[in-house]
């Protein structure tokens, strides 16, 4: 990592940030290998509720997929920013969505607590395919087709950057 850049980072990250293993896959974007370092992160890992996440870049499913917990892990924007002359780096912004039809507000609460989970895995984590979080959010997703079909969608979104070459 460029001085330039790991001191912006430093600056958002508050000084912490971790390495961590990971084989780009080949003749891929960045944003793609950061979305498969995410969604292989979250298949590791054991949270509350079990489900597998899945990379998309079209996350559209029928109101019969939503019996059970579906995770979408949605390559987003990307774009480039110079920091100097010599140093560059890349915006990426992740979307992790979480959907599953439900009959009670208790379920949306389930729902809204795995969410929490995510979000504080990812804040330990901070590092997938060598692009680091600078920032997380979480947000339930609210709309008329919602209701009248009782599903709930959660949306964390991910913001990265990781260091370009020179």
């Amino acid at each position: 990592m460029g001085v330039a850049l790991a001191d912006y980072v430093a600056t958002l990250t508050g000084g912490f940030w971790r390495s961590t293993a990971w084989a780009p896959i080949a003749d891929e974007s960045t944003i793609a290998n950061v979305a498969a370092a995410i969604a292989v992160g979250l298949n590791e890992e054991s949270f509350s509720r079990e489900f597998e996440a899945i990379v998309t870049y079209q996350p559209q499913v029928e109101l019969r997929d939503l019996e059970d917990l579906r995770v979408s892990v949605v390559p987003g924007g990307s774009d480039i920013v110079r920091v100097t002359r010599a140093h560059q780096y890349e915006r990426l912004t992740v979307e992790i969505g979480l959907q599953q039809r439900v009959e009670t507000d208790a379920e949306i609460g389930r729902l809204m607590r795995l969410g929490d989970e995510i979000l504080a895995w990812i804040e330990r984590t901070r590092t997938f395919a060598d692009a680091r979080v600078i920032d997380v959010a979480k947000a339930p997703q609210y709309s008329a087709e919602h209701i009248t079909i009782r599903a709930c969608t959660v949306l964390i979104t991910v913001s990265l950057i990781a260091e370009l070459g020179e």
